[in-house]
């Protein structure tokens, strides 16, 4: 399967351009586009943002890194880029879900 090929390549953590994903999983870049739209619904490039985004959020989960080191980690070298893709996937600022992740984290802890 192509997202499970690109989940477990640099793929998704390098600045990637669709001619690239398509060179690697050896498609052409128009069937790779129908691919994903067909069994993700969304393009390969939002693909791509997509598992960079859930990877961030490991990252800022753990709390090993703040908003700027986790968004280069995972291949944004724009903070603006990575705040607008981060606000697509997750309807929220990375600041907004570190809140909002950290409330729900005591709110379960004093439930216990």
């Amino acid at each position: 399967e192509i997202g499970v090929r690109l989940v477990g390549s640099e793929m998704c953590i390098r600045d990637s351009k669709i001619s690239d994903i398509a060179e690697a999983t050896f498609i052409s870049e128009s069937y790779l586009r129908r691919l994903f739209s067909e069994k993700y619904n969304m393009t390969p490039v939002q693909y791509v943002n997509y598992i960079r985004i859930q990877e961030a959020c490991k990252l800022l989960k753990n709390k090993k890194f703040n908003i700027s080191e986790a968004a280069q980690k995972v291949g944004f070298n724009n903070m603006s880029t990575f705040i607008t893709n981060f606000r697509k996937v997750k309807n929220q600022t990375p600041g907004q879900w570190i809140k909002n992740m950290h409330k729900s984290i005591e709110e379960n802890t004093y439930k216990q």
